[in-house]
């Protein structure tokens, strides 16, 4: 059960358009390890609503105005929703640092 402020962040993320990328799903509470993203997932076709999931390694990351959307290399497109309020965020950041600093030397992975 989620909380009805974060009932309403999972709507507004629902209700946004993203005409280049079909989601798999919506992810809430996220924190970034490994290369994966850990958090609990919603309206998901492979998972429950609410489950806990730890995603395939991240390949890409792609910045909206206001969301951010991973790629994994399974090919799912997760929306991230919200950031685990002890770090979430400044994870995700520390991704970006290392796409950012990868993609001069020719990594597979990427930022956009």
């Amino acid at each position: 059960m989620i909380s009805p402020y974060k009932a309403v962040l999972l709507v507004n993320a629902m209700l946004e358009n993203y005409p280049d990328y079909v989601i798999t799903g919506y992810l809430m509470d996220v924190y970034i390890s490994s290369y994966c993203a850990i958090g609990h997932v919603y309206k998901s076709v492979d998972y429950g609503n609410g489950v806990l999931m730890l995603s395939e390694e991240i390949s890409k990351v792609v910045e909206y105005d206001r969301r951010y959307l991973i790629e994994t290399v399974d090919g799912e497109r997760l929306l991230l929703v919200n950031f685990h309020p002890c770090g979430g965020r400044k994870s995700l950041k520390f991704l970006l640092e290392l796409f950012t600093s990868g993609a001069m030397s020719g990594s597979r992975y990427c930022v956009q």
